[in-house]
């Protein structure tokens, strides 16, 4: 169906994107913004004749070392994904809030890409970020960055998620908190999309709460 084989496109630009060994991945943030346009408009990827989950299994074998930059920058990319599918959905509604959710999508997976680039062996002055440390660079890169107020809050959201699976409740909430006061300045106290920045916040503080009862 063209759902499956959309989700198998995305499956694709993402593992290509999580790969390791640098030939093995975008030479550059144009090429992955090109295949997940390809994407968008339901072309075929450059990546899609590749044997994925094979390759993806080899990967995690060869680098299990580096598990815990891997998760954050899998947990980044799961939510960068969830931006593109939603630009599916809505691309069938208005071709114009298509490409907007596009762009916003492409900024989504860059700055991953970008965070990615930073914990990969090398680049850190020869020592890998773990976790935290990636989180916090994510964080000062979206306050560095000259990004629509909209587009700031889809990157602070998804360092949220991070953050929160991660259990780091303070900084989740700080970034939720930011992301749900851009949306209420540009969309007004009214509009549909706070509720799920809302919610966001909720989850956090349910999080917080069920953490503090397993460990006190």
């Amino acid at each position: 169906t063209l759902v499956r084989r959309l989700a198998g496109d995305l499956d694709a630009v993402v593992l290509k994107t999580l790969a390791f060994d640098r030939e093995e991945r975008y030479g550059s943030v144009s090429e992955l913004a090109a295949d997940l346009d390809r994407v968008l408009h339901h072309r075929s990827v450059t990546v899609r004749d590749a044997p994925w989950p094979e390759r993806a299994l080899r990967l995690v074998r060869r680098h299990a070392a580096a598990s815990v930059a891997v998760a954050v920058a899998v947990a980044l990319l799961t939510a960068a994904v969830a931006l593109a599918t939603l630009a599916l959905v809505r691309g069938a509604r208005a071709e114009a809030e298509a490409q907007r959710e596009a762009e916003a999508t492409r900024q989504a997976l860059a700055f991953v890409v970008d965070l990615f680039e930073a914990a990969s062996p090398g680049q850190a002055q020869d020592q890998d970020l773990n976790a935290q440390e990636l989180l916090d660079l994510g964080r000062e890169r979206i306050r560095g960055l000259d990004l629509p107020p909209l587009e700031r809050a889809r990157l602070l959201e998804m360092l949220a998620e991070t953050n929160l699976r991660l259990e780091r409740f303070d900084q989740a909430r700080e970034a939720a908190v930011t992301a749900y006061s851009l949306r209420r300045s540009e969309l007004g106290d009214d509009a549909p999309e706070l509720e799920a920045s809302a919610s966001l916040l909720r989850r956090i503080d349910s999080a917080e709460r069920a953490h503090a009862e397993s460990t006190g």
